[in-house]
């Protein structure tokens, strides 16, 4: 069987990338709750109801459904419907401030909006950079790693 060297990057880079991203957002979460022991209450609403779900609720919900819905929503429809029209960059800040927006709407506190900003614009990056398959990627990555780490506790 032969690989795609194209394909193969498109895939293994931003899953890399969202890798280095959940480490690097479990890292400052981290850090803040310690600081900031008031701020838990600012991240954490109804829309982490899957926080005490059965295992397979969360790496189905968490590491799969989410990511492909999202994926497909803010990055696929909003942002390829800018970049196709030549405004990549302000695709990338609707689509950022929209899937930020979302977790709000979706009942996660102020806080976890403002922290998927960074998320959103990485994933963002990778559409723009990789297509559909790297922000997937991307996104899949980081949020298998999420589902894994809530395993535990």
């Amino acid at each position: 069987m032969r690989f795609n060297a194209k394909v193969v990057k498109s895939i293994f880079v931003p899953a890399l990338v969202g890798i280095v991203l959940y480490f690097v957002n479990v890292s400052f979460i981290t850090w803040m709750f310690r600081v900031f022991p008031d701020t838990v209450a600012l991240v954490f609403g109804s829309g982490s109801w899957w926080l005490d779900a059965e295992a397979y609720v969360k790496v189905v919900y968490v590491g799969i459904v989410g990511p492909v819905i999202e994926e497909v929503v803010f990055r696929k429809l909003l942002l390829g419907y800018f970049v196709k029209r030549g405004d990549a960059r302000i695709g990338l800040l609707v689509s950022t401030v929209v899937f930020a927006g979302y977790h709000l709407l979706f009942g996660w506190g102020i806080l976890k909006a403002v922290i998927m900003i960074v998320p959103g614009i990485v994933f963002g990056v990778m559409f723009i950079r990789y297509g559909f398959r790297g922000c997937l990627s991307c996104h899949l990555s980081n949020n298998v790693l999420a589902a894994a780490g809530l395993l535990g506790g």
